[in-house]
């Protein structure tokens, strides 16, 4: 799952001819989970990361800066540093931006 999270990947990818094979090159004896298996997971992965992230912006976070790019990125990323100055990453929303990208349109997501 973490693969699919850090590549933006959908749980399909279980089940495409190249990672089977990759896969099953890299140790022949392991069955690969459905996916449905992640879509099952992902659920509690998600609020486990949710408290993790917030709790490091409640807590940690010294500096917090938010981008977004609706044209080219259907994503609302956050950069945070900790009072050690380690940068962290992550995204804090996906959606899709339908219609035309004008002003009236953008507004509402942000």
């Amino acid at each position: 799952m973490e693969m699919m999270a850090l590549d933006d990947q959908s749980f399909s990818i279980v089940e495409d001819r190249g990672f089977v094979r990759v896969i099953h090159h890299l140790e022949p004896r392991y069955n690969i989970p459905s996916r449905c298996h992640f879509s099952e997971c992902l659920p509690a992965k998600y609020d486990e990361i949710a408290t993790l992230l917030h709790t490091m912006i409640d807590n940690d976070a010294q500096h917090i800066s938010f981008t977004t790019d609706i044209w080219t990125c259907d994503t609302h990323p956050v950069s945070m540093l900790d009072k050690d100055f380690r940068l962290y990453r992550a995204v804090l929303h996906s959606q899709e931006l339908p219609g035309s990208h004008n002003a009236d349109c953008i507004r509402w997501p942000l």
